[in-house]
This record gives structure tokens, C-alpha cells and sequence, in this order.
């Protein structure tokens, strides 16, 4: 029979069991892996720039408050056949008249009265950049919770590879004994052949799991704005249980959700927006300053040549009175934009709280699920330890040995699916309570 040590697959089971040493591995905590998100995930540094486009966008001007400087210059030449008849009877008449002007002027206007107007624009655009910061923290929370189950996903397929290995050291343990005892005459050819086929099996879940291993590094990777040949392993303990209150989940849910917060800054937009349209009922006062310099010259005419300059002031009144009842059509629009928006964040509430309610219940299920996963492992490492022995002494049989073996690594597995349900449910519950500091 041909010696497992020399089989292709078995061979590739000692490169892949082997500890890597020519590479040096970065290992990350939860909160290195957050704060490496936070610096150099695209999509929050994209929302960063947004938040500096509003505060930008933010300012006096843009509000109203300050008045406008404008500076014209015009210079102009001409030249017109010109025939002029006065009521003297003196005719003055030539061809090709020449004509030039100059004219400068610096004026400056401002509307120190528009119905308001200005202040209501000032109260948005502040809104509208705590919209801005609120979208930047929506992302950020979202980003830390895909993170985060990442995180304790690879954490868990870590330690299956542990186990996985473990598994196929027993099993390759067993296959030995059994070729050895089959060249002694004392096991047979089908209990090898079936030893070697176990250990293939657990070689194949074994590799299944770096699969999945390097799929969720590859996705890490891409969140942490890192180049997909970077290596890391993470560090932690799936263990930590945080106790949770539904009340307190509630109240900061209603408080600090950012969905609800940004639907509640929608709502005083709107608002503000209702005072904007409002303030063209009102009429318009601008002041304005110019300071003039224009001179020309004829070659024709009443006057030789002209020449004026200096200051002028004065002020300027509008007031639309009809307008084909345009601001009558946007206030009723916008009462109905501010029903919506309402409307909009009794909806998101409900919807909140009903998430949460989901979320809380799966968390109950899982610490309940946990504990239940736990006792259970307890219980099978005792048995698995006693069939070993009872099968070193040559009182169980190897089919059996392989489902005590087949019953701990199903017990270990589930208990860390258990671990890993009970952290992905309380990220879900901080999530949705708005908790950021929590996911921290």
C-alpha cells in the first residue's frame, strides 16, 4: 500500500499545518482595527470632505448677511455719420464723427432687509451641516459594525483552525497506529483505508476554513483601505459577554439613533425653509455707495467734451406684491414637505423600535443559546477523553473513536458559532441604540 507520508495531498497538509516564518504578521486588537478604519477607509474619508463642503458652504455670505462690491469699467469708441438741426436753425453736420467714453465705477450694495430671509438661510445651512456630520457618523457606525463582525468571524475561523488541526493530528495519529498494526497482521485493510478517508475528510474542512479565512482578510482589507497581500491575524477573546438592558437600549435608541436624528434635523430643515418663502410677502431695503469717474468726448454735438466724478448714495426698495401667487404655491407645498417629514420620523421611530425589539430578542436567544453550547462542550471534551483512553486500551473500536472525535470538534464548532451569534446580536443592539461609544 502506498505510504500516506508520500501522498500529494497528505504532503500539502504538512505545508499548509506549518507555521509561516518567512513573512512578518501584523496582529490587530478590535480597537486597532477601528481606528485603522477611521483613518483610511475610503468611503469615510469621501464623507469627511463632504462635512468640509458644508462648513464651507456655511458662511455669512452665503446667508445673506454681507453686502456685495461691484466694479465696472467700460471704454467705447464709435464714429457715425451725424446730421443735428436745432431749433436755432444752426445745423452742425459731419461724417465720420468720432465719439469716446470712459466710465468706472465701484458700487456697493446691501440688502439690510429681506423679510427675514437671511436668518432663516443661516439656521439651515447650519442644519444642513449637522445633516452632514449626523451622515458621517451613520456611516462610520455602519462601517465599525461590518468591521467589527469581521473581526470576531475571523476570530472564530481562527480558532476552528486550531481545532481543525488538532483534529488532524488525532486522525493521522490513528491512521499510523492502524498501519502499523495492519503490517503486524493485527487490523485490517478496510479499517486503514477508512482511517486514511477520515483523515482526508477532516483535511478537507481544514482547508475549507483557510478558505474562508482569506476571504475574510481579503474583505478586512478592503475596509481598512489596505493592499490585498497584507497579512494579519487578530487578537481577542469571543468570550466577553456585555449585559444589556432593554430599557436602556430603548432610551438611547430614541435618543441617540442617528436615522432619527437625521429625520428630526429633515424636519427643522423644512422649516426653515417655510421662513425663507415667507419672507418674500415682505418688501426688499437695500443701501447702496457707488463712487463714479465717466468722461467722453464728440466731435458733434451740444458738448465737446464731458467729465464727472465722485460719490453717491442712496437707497432701494422692492416689494413683489404679486408674483402669479408663486410664495402662496411653495408655502403649501412646504407644509406638506414638513407633514412628510413627520410622518417620516414616526415611521423611522416604530421601525427603530421594532428592529431593536428583533435585535434584543436574538441577543436573549443567543446568551441563553451560549450558555446551553458551553455545558455542552464541557460534556463531550469528558467523553471524548474517556473514549481515547478506552480506545488505547482496545475497548472501543475505531468507527466509534471516529464519532466520539466527529461529536467533540461538531460541539466545539457550535459553541463557536454560539460565541460569534452572541456577538454579532449585541453589535446589532449598539447599532441600532446609536451606541457608537459602545462598538468602540
Amino acid at each position: 500500500m502506498k505510504k500516506l507520508s508520500k501522498h500529494p495531498l497528505f504532503i500539502l497538509l504538512i505545508f499548509a499545518c506549518l507555521p509561516f516564518s518567512g513573512k512578518t504578521q501584523q496582529n490587530y486588537t478590535l480597537d486597532q482595527m477601528i481606528g485603522k478604519l477611521l483613518e483610511s477607509n475610503y468611503g469615510i474619508r469621501i464623507l469627511r470632505n463632504e462635512i468640509v463642503v458644508a462648513e464651507n458652504n456655511n458662511n455669512p455670505g452665503n446667508a445673506g448677511y454681507l453686502p456685495t462690491i461691484i466694479v465696472n469699467a467700460d471704454r467705447y469708441w464709435s464714429a457715425y455719420n451725424t446730421r443735428q438741426v436745432f431749433f436755432s436753425g444752426q445745423v452742425n453736420e459731419a461724417n465720420a464723427a468720432k465719439n469716446t467714453s470712459l466710465t468706472a465705477s465701484a458700487m456697493l450694495n446691501w440688502t439690510f432687509f429681506d423679510g427675514f430671509r437671511m436668518f432663516a438661510v443661516d439656521k439651515r445651512l447650519d442644519l444642513q451641516e449637522d445633516i452632514a456630520t449626523m451622515n458621517l457618523r451613520a456611516d462610520m457606525e455602519m462601517k465599525i459594525y461590518q468591521v467589527s463582525v469581521q473581526y470576531y468571524t475571523l476570530l472564530q475561523l481562527q480558532s476552528l483552525d486550531s481545532i481543525y488541526r488538532q483534529s488532524i493530528e488525532l486522525s493521522r495519529a490513528r491512521y499510523d497506529q492502524l498501519s502499523l498494526k495492519s503490517e503486524l497482521g493485527a487490523a485490517s485493510e478496510v479499517q486503514l483505508v477508512q482511517a486514511r478517508l477520515d483523515l482526508f475528510a477532516d483535511s478537507s474542512v481544514f482547508i475549507n476554513n483557510l478558505k474562508e479565512i482569506e476571504n475574510s482578510k481579503a474583505t478586512i482589507n478592503y475596509m481598512l483601505g489596505m493592499p490585498q497581500d497584507s497579512d494579519f491575524e487578530v487578537t481577542g477573546d469571543l468570550r466577553d459577554i456585555q449585559q444589556l438592558e432593554w430599557s436602556r437600549l430603548l432610551e438611547s435608541a430614541r435618543a441617540q439613533n442617528t436615522n432619527i436624528l437625521i429625520n428630526k434635523a429633515n424636519i427643522a430643515v423644512r422649516e426653515q425653509e417655510r421662513k425663507e418663502a415667507r419672507s418674500y410677502y415682505f418688501p426688499q431695503l437695500s443701501f447702496y455707495a457707488q463712487y463714479q469717474f465717466s468722461r467722453s468726448e464728440s466731435q458733434i454735438g451740444v458738448l465737446n467734451s464731458n467729465r464727472s466724478i465722485g460719490p453717491g448714495v442712496g437707497f432701494h426698495l422692492t416689494w413683489n406684491i404679486l408674483n402669479n401667487l408663486s410664495t402662496y404655491t411653495t408655502l403649501k407645498n412646504n407644509e406638506l414637505q414638513i407633514e412628510n417629514a413627520e410622518l417620516q420620523l414616526a415611521d423611522e421611530e416604530l421601525f427603530v423600535a421594532s428592529e431593536l425589539r428583533k435585535s434584543y430578542n436574538t441577543y436573549e436567544w443567543a446568551i441563553r443559546n451560549l450558555e446551553l453550547e458551553q455545558q455542552n462542550i464541557d460534556q463531550a471534551g469528558v467523553n471524548f477523553e474517556i473514549a481515547k483512553n478506552a480506545y488505547m486500551n482496545g475497548a472501543l473500536t475505531d468507527l466509534e473513536l471516529r464519532e466520539f472525535q466527529f461529536s467533540i470538534i461538531e460541539a466545539q464548532t457550535r459553541y463557536l458559532q454560539a460565541q460569534l451569534q452572541q456577538k454579532t446580536a449585541e453589535l446589532n443592539l449598539r447599532l441600532t441604540a446609536g451606541d457608537f461609544k459602545g462598538m468602540l
